[in-house]
């Protein structure tokens, strides 16, 4: 591997820190506003109806990555190595992607009427209406598509706390309204569509970004990206395979019950994308020493972040289904527990995956998403007629953990790099501890009601962690220098609030 000539700004490493900061703020924000949304839309739609409103939704999302084809990944790179062409690059993906979205649309509807064919009224205007999503969300990831190229994803970040914010006050007037499930869907849709346009405009600041087309570029820009956009495909069929097969073989309710656990883990599951998204521009322009290094501290952050979710889901599960929902969806408590451990196994698969296609060595990945798809759905035939929404969950959980085997082969017979075991030690035993240590804290909190046991105790958890993980030596640097800096403004501003009232 050859060294590579650096486009990415000198003060990329102050950007790539605000970006992560920002981004890890916005999960904290989003996953507030998730668990809000989840509790009215539970409430007010009832198990079947909320499965019909998550099973529409995860089966027209699926589509996106059939109109994405791994297009945006490759655009962040080549705008990250040809910064000069940014614009071309744009302005053909995006009018790639929308040509490719409105051929989807009528196959997406006609699909939703052969697999579904007994579905209601209601359940194909949903389809309908939601198809319309592929076109908004051509736009809003182009857009963040460039910002990533920029190291600056802290900007989509952003948009979408926003978007989210958004949807959650059109939940709420829409609780109050009573209305019908279709306007839920007609909320998601118009939320994301404004997200997306101010995306766009803000593009616009930049770059004069329009859809064009040249077939021959769009052919050039297929060849390169096909190979992961496949990939793609495969990984988020086999990671919404789950609630599809749920609806189709133990109908609406048991897959509305699962996308409660699900619904959850995916607003954590989309912060290592956030972090590797923004890396992948850096890591495609770095020397070898820089992008081993840059691999090796993502590695550790996202260990670091996904143990810390296993042990508070494993605490916290009945109480946090309770509290986002109500007793009619407690069964969802040991799948989200099953999804905590497979979301920290695809925090690792992201690492290693989107290293391999900054430095443009991901097309073995392919066969490796080939077989976990295979696998999944062999599982979930097997598994979810016996054992329910576990044994979906169960399915996920093998699935992600062989992936994350075979790709992390891919990554080091592809970079001839690997990752010190050395760099795990720490973060286990801190996960041991703070573990251990919960049983002791959940004989003081468990009488507690559930949102304050929810708060308090998944509180004490995370302190007990950071503090074991720090004593033992093994915080990311990034990390603590992020807690030092932001404890020494806390001081400041203190200290500046302190001087005003004195002089007042």
């Amino acid at each position: 591997m050859s060294e590579t000539i650096a486009h990415y700004p000198a003060n990329a490493k102050k950007l790539l820190t605000k970006s992560v900061a920002v981004q890890v703020f916005g999960q904290i924000i989003m996953a507030i506003s998730s668990v809000l949304i989840l509790k009215i839309m539970t409430n007010s739609l009832g198990a079947k109806e909320y499965g019909i409103y998550s099973t529409i939704i995860a089966f027209v999302t699926t589509f996106t990555l059939f109109t994405e084809l791994g297009l945006n990944s490759i655009s962040n790179r080549e705008m990250a190595k040809n910064p000069e062409k940014a614009s071309e690059i744009i302005d053909q993906n995006m009018g790639l992607r929308l040509a490719l979205s409105v051929i989807m649309i009528p196959v997406v509807y006609g699909l939703g009427l052969a697999i579904y064919p007994d579905a209601t009224v209601q359940f194909r205007i949903g389809i309908l209406i939601m198809s319309s999503f592929l076109l908004i969300d051509s736009v809003w990831s182009i857009s963040a598509a460039y910002f990533g190229s920029k190291i600056r994803n802290d900007i989509p970040a952003l948009i979408a706390i926003f978007q989210q914010c958004l949807f959650l006050l059109i939940v709420i007037m829409l609780c109050l309204m009573k209305a019908d499930l279709i306007f839920y869907i007609v909320g998601y849709v118009s939320a994301v569509g404004i997200c997306a346009l101010i995306a766009f405009v803000l593009v616009r600041k930049h770059i004069p970004i329009r859809p064009r087309h040249n077939f021959k570029l769009w052919k050039r820009y297929i060849a390169m990206s096909l190979s992961f956009g496949i990939m793609s495909v495969i990984n988020v069929v086999y990671l919404k395979i789950d609630t599809i097969m749920l609806s189709s073989i133990l109908g609406t309710t048991a897959s509305g019950i699962y996308s409660v656990a699900y619904s959850l883990i995916n607003t954590f599951a989309t912060l290592s994308a956030f972090i590797m998204t923004g890396l992948t521009p850096v890591m495609a322009t770095a020397s070898i020493a820089e992008f081993g290094n840059i691999v090796k501290k993502a590695f550790h952050i996202l260990l670091t972040f996904g143990l810390l979710l296993v042990l508070v889901g494993f605490y916290i599960k009945n109480e946090l289904i309770i509290v986002i929902s109500n007793y009619d969806f407690i069964s969802a408590a040991i799948p989200f527990s099953i999804l905590t451990v497979a979301t920290l196994f695809s925090y690792l698969y992201m690492v290693f995956s989107l290293a391999c296609v900054a430095r443009d060595k991901h097309h073995k990945i392919l066969y490796i998403s080939l077989f976990s798809l295979f696998v999944n759905v062999l599982l979930n035939i097997y598994l979810i007629p016996r054992h329910g929404i576990i044994g979906a969950a169960c399915t996920t959980l093998i699935s992600e953990f062989m992936a994350l085997i075979l790709v992390y082969r891919v990554y080091r017979l592809e970079t001839k790099m690997r990752i010190d075991i050395s760099v795990t030690i720490r973060p286990l035993f801190a996960f041991g501890i703070a573990f251990a240590s919960g049983f002791l804290l959940k004989n003081v909190f468990e009488k507690m009601v559930p949102i304050m046991y929810i708060f308090i105790f998944s509180g004490m958890l995370t302190l007990v962690f950071f503090a074991s993980l720090y004593a033992l030596g093994g915080m990311p640097k990034d990390l603590e220098n992020l807690v030092k800096k932001s404890w020494g403004m806390s001081k400041l501003w203190s200290l500046k609030l302190a001087r005003h009232k004195i002089d007042d």
